[in-house]
């Protein structure tokens, strides 16, 4: 009869992470959904006297059209970046057991809009090094040496986001919404370690533009996390995902 009533509570929290998780990606759908909205709305331009055509120098004011490159309509554009970081995470699990995991990474991430778009980023990292203490044991250093056939992470985001041009050189964006994770460590020695869990993520970058089409940025992200959703026998209660990354971006 424990067993039972195990099973029941079990399958009753995993169908409340479940719902939890749909509301949270609803809400995530429509912020992006209302930001894709504000992208694709005209805007208003207050009238001006006619000027002569001449060409904009990247140190003059900033204005809409520092946002887009060459030949786009003010304020429109759509990047696509590539970069190098690194990731770390640190997750405790339902058995009171701490880790944190860290590696290289390799990022991606595209956005389309105005000033208010559409953000999707991903990630793939290899995990090297780590910490884990808890009743289930201890181990600190090298993951290759305790997980030696598998030790990776993904990480991926749908975020609303806004931009802002700060001169005609810098722009700032912002931006949050879904946020994915997972990670697969995997040995001969030790039980596996995995988990994907839904939470809340956000990431802030700093562009500097080289020219009309191509631009250097660094990007920070970070995100919390409470629904595991994978059912195995010790769950993670909560994950804090975190990553920098510097990447080069074309524009077009």
């Amino acid at each position: 009869m424990a067993k039972a009533g195990s099973r029941e509570v079990r399958s009753a929290t995993a169908a409340t992470r479940g719902l939890t998780a749909m509301a949270l990606v609803a809400v995530g759908l429509a912020l992006t959904a209302s930001a894709v909205a504000q992208a694709q709305a005209p805007e208003a331009a207050p009238e001006a006297a006619p000027e002569a055509a001449v060409d904009h120098p990247l140190d003059a004011e900033p204005r809409d059209d520092d946002l887009a490159p060459p030949g786009r309509p003010a304020g429109w554009v759509k990047t696509h970046d590539l970069g190098i970081g690194y990731r770390a995470l640190m997750f405790a699990t339902e058995m009171s057991d701490r880790y944190t995991l860290h590696g290289p990474a390799l990022a991606y991430t595209f956005f389309v809009g105005r000033r208010h778009g559409l953000l999707l980023r991903v990630e793939a990292a290899d995990l090297i090094g780590g910490r884990m203490h808890g009743p289930s044991g201890e181990f600190t250093g090298a993951l290759a040496d305790f997980y030696d056939q598998r030790h990776v992470g993904f990480d991926a985001m749908v975020l609303a986001a806004r931009r802002k041009s700060l001169s005609p050189r810098l722009i700032v964006t912002a931006a949050v919404g879904p946020h994915l994770q997972g990670f697969s460590l995997t040995g001969t020695s030790y039980s596996p370690v995995e988990d994907v869990s839904l939470g809340l993520g956000g990431l802030g970058q700093l562009g500097y533009r080289l020219n009309g089409w191509l631009s250097l940025s660094m990007q920070l992200t970070a995100g919390i996390h409470l629904f595991d959703l994978v059912e195995h026998a010790n769950p993670s209660s909560w994950v804090v995902p975190f990553s920098t990354s510097f990447s080069i971006a074309a524009r077009h």
